[in-house]
């Protein structure tokens, strides 16, 4: 995904560094994955803060700063990673991360070239990657339901056999 945000940020916004806005940017997704319903919203929402926090390391050291002066505490990042394990498990969380962080990008290099109050904004033509995080979630609880199924069957049919011998 590095590479994805450092090509967005070198076209879209030619790294340039505003320090209030990174920090609102970085504000706006907590505050969404927070404000989250679903599961999609809170995944979408987390890797939509790797990506802001990225793409601010980019503008650092473009600008030659220090990336130790990223004007956030990414540490909540951890707390989300936490909050969607506990919902999703960690086999499936590994999973659908990687997918996600895919699907973001992806929507994101649809956006427009022009910039509304200093960041690049949607438009009617973006994707909705919170919808296609959803199609992508429900495609691996179902695989997931089918392989717990499979081996509940397996286990009934070895148990049966065993109780009738």
């Amino acid at each position: 995904m590095l590479k994805e945000v450092y090509e967005f940020n070198k076209v879209k916004n030619g790294f340039k560094y505003d320090y209030e806005l990174e920090i609102s940017m970085y504000n706006e997704e907590v505050k969404e994955f927070f404000d989250g319903n679903t599961t999609a919203e809170r995944l979408d929402a987390l890797v939509d803060c790797s990506y802001v926090r990225m793409g601010t390391m980019c503008k650092l050291g473009y600008n030659n700063l220090s990336i130790s002066d990223l004007p956030y505490d990414k540490s909540v990042e951890g707390l989300m990673v936490s909050i969607l394990v506990e919902e999703m498990g960690q086999d499936l969380f590994n999973r659908a991360i990687r997918l996600a962080e895919d699907i973001v990008c992806a929507a994101n290099a649809c956006k427009p070239d022009t910039l509304v109050d200093g960041k690049v904004a949607k438009n009617a033509d973006t994707p909705d990657a919170t919808a296609q995080i959803d199609d992508m979630l429900k495609n691996l609880f179902e695989e997931r339901d089918a392989v717990l199924e499979a081996q509940a069957k397996s286990q009934q049919m070895m148990f049966d056999e065993a109780s009738s011998n």
